[in-house]
C-alpha cells in the first residue's frame, strides 16, 4: 500500500514537473518570440535563436515523452497490481469457502460415524445375546441327551425297522428332541 502511494505521489510529482516545464517552455517561447520581433533587423541572430529554440523545444519534447512513457508504465504496473490483488482476493474467498465446506463435511462425517458406531454397538449386543442363547440351548440339549441316555439311539434304530421306519416317525421324534 505504501509503495502504491509512493508511486502515485511520484506520478503526481512528475506530472506537476511536466506541467511546470511546459509552462516554462511556453514562457520562454513567448519571450523569444518578443525578442525576435524586436531583433527583426538582425537576421543572423534570429536564425541562431530559432535554432536554439528548436533544439530546446526538441529536448523538452523528448523529456516530456520520456516522462509520459514512465507515467504510462507506472499506471500499467499499478493496474497489474490491482488486477493481481483482485485475483488474490477472489482466490482467498474460494479457499475460505472450500475450507468451510470441508469442515461441514467433516462434521457431517463425524455425526454419521457416531451413528454407525452406535448401530454397531447395538448389533454387537444383539449378537452377544444370540450367542448366549445358543450356548444356553447347547447346554440344554446336552442335559436332555444326558437324561435320555440311549433313547435317541433307539429312535434312530427305528428307521431301520421295516414298515415302521418307512412311516418317518423316527425323524419327527429326533427333530422334536
Amino acid at each position: 500500500m505504501d509503495e502504491e502511494d509512493k508511486i502515485s505521489k511520484e506520478d503526481l510529482d512528475n506530472q506537476k514537473k511536466s506541467e511546470q516545464n511546459e509552462l516554462s517552455i511556453k514562457q520562454v517561447l513567448n519571450d523569444q518570440l518578443k525578442a525576435l520581433k524586436e531583433i527583426a533587423g538582425a537576421k543572423a541572430e534570429s536564425v541562431d535563436l530559432s535554432k536554439q529554440v528548436l533544439s530546446f523545444h526538441r529536448e523538452v519534447d523528448g523529456y516530456i515523452g520520456e516522462e509520459f512513457d514512465k507515467t504510462k508504465e507506472v499506471v500499467r504496473e499499478r493496474d497489474a497490481i490491482n488486477k493481481n490483488l483482485k485475483h488474490t482476493a477472489r482466490l482467498d474467498k474460494e479457499i475460505k469457502d472450500e475450507v468451510s465446506r470441508l469442515n461441514d463435511l467433516a462434521k457431517e462425517g463425524d455425526e454419521l460415524a457416531g451413528e454407525e458406531a452406535q448401530n454397531l454397538r447395538e448389533k454387537l449386543e444383539a449378537l452377544g445375546k444370540i450367542q448366549a442363547g445358543l450356548i444356553e440351548e447347547g447346554k440344554s440339549r446336552d442335559r436332555i441327551n444326558d437324561k435320555m441316555g440311549i433313547f435317541d439311539n433307539i429312535i434312530r434304530g427305528i428307521k431301520d425297522i421295516p414298515f415302521i421306519g418307512e412311516l418317518g416317525l423316527a425323524d419327527d421324534l429326533l427333530e422334536a428332541m
